[in-house]
């Protein structure tokens, strides 16, 4: 029962995606209007003629945005497990089309939530605590933190619409999806978070023997013509009060602040060399297997 509930779970994602084509790429300004605006499901979108695709690199302890030049401190929790198992920090384009396709619970709806917002072709990162996707082979729980970096050139007020248009949408489809059935609405929520706008999609998800609220948080700001999001995604145990229940939450929210506190935008990678840095099958400066600098 539970294989034949995932894979319409799956199926609906696909529908969903397949149906997305009008995400944060249609409300940009006609000069700045792409093909990125129509993205089969699971597929990374091309770049503008003559635009890198956005990737990243591990540079010491933090992660830098490629050619933004974008940084910011990876929890140690992360790093430890990325020397242990190196399969939670997605960095090349190669990574991040293999992270492109989740297939397991808790993690096909998130994607499908944050792709009808923004295209995943202008995703630079993906990580967390442990891996993704996949069944969940490459992680162990769905307990841990999972984040997405996207720089793009739209309007952050474009994006709060989508959220509330279309991610609200999306998440009420997979909590009516839910064995039994979730009557009851997502929440959205917007609040501030020092220069972050913050937008926050909560919506209860339940696989039968068990099941938690689903989070998605896009943390919105604007750097001169270019808006960063980051997304976190992490699952809540409704107002369990259980130890477990306790430090899974302090350490997902104490990975969270690592990484937005620490973020720091430097506009200074827009050169000629870097956007001839990485070719478009992902082997690449940025490591095809790690994506990793020294």
């Amino acid at each position: 029962m539970r294989e034949r509930h995932h894979s319409l779970v799956a199926l609906v994602s696909s529908a969903i995606l397949f149906g997305c084509g009008e995400h944060v790429e249609r409300y940009a300004p006609p000069a700045r209007h792409t093909e990125n605006a129509r993205v089969r499901p699971g597929t990374v979108a091309p770049a503008r003629e003559g635009e890198l695709r956005p990737y990243a690199s591990l540079v010491g302890s933090r992660i830098r945005l490629v050619p933004s030049g974008a940084t910011f401190v990876v929890p140690e929790a992360w790093l430890k497990w990325h020397r242990s198992n190196r399969n939670n920090l997605h960095l090349s384009h190669r990574q991040l089309e293999a992270v492109s396709r989740p297939s397991c619970e808790f993690d096909t709806e998130y994607h499908a939530v944050v792709s009808s917002v923004l295209p995943f072709g202008r995703c630079a990162v993906h990580a967390g605590g442990e891996g993704w996707g996949d069944g969940r082979r490459r992680g162990v729980s769905h307990d841990d933190l999972q984040m997405r970096a996207y720089v793009g050139g739209w309007q952050p007020n474009a994006v709060r619409e989508l959220i509330q248009a279309k991610a609200m949408r999306v998440a009420k489809v997979f909590s009516e999806l839910s064995r039994p059935p979730i009557t009851w609405p997502p929440v959205h929520k917007s609040t501030r978070r020092g220069e972050w706008q913050v937008e926050s999609v909560a919506f209860f998800l339940s696989y039968g023997s068990y099941g938690g609220t689903a989070n998605v948080d896009f943390y919105v700001r604007r750097f001169g013509k270019s808006t960063v999001v980051l997304v976190f995604m992490y699952k809540e145990y409704g107002h369990s009060k259980s130890y477990l229940a306790r430090r899974w939450a302090e350490r997902n929210e104490r990975e969270l602040r690592t990484v937005v506190d620490s973020f720091s935008w430097h506009d200074r990678a827009q050169t000629a060399a870097q956007r001839t840095a990485q070719p478009s099958d992902g082997s690449d400066a940025a490591g095809d297997s790690e994506g990793r600098e020294e």
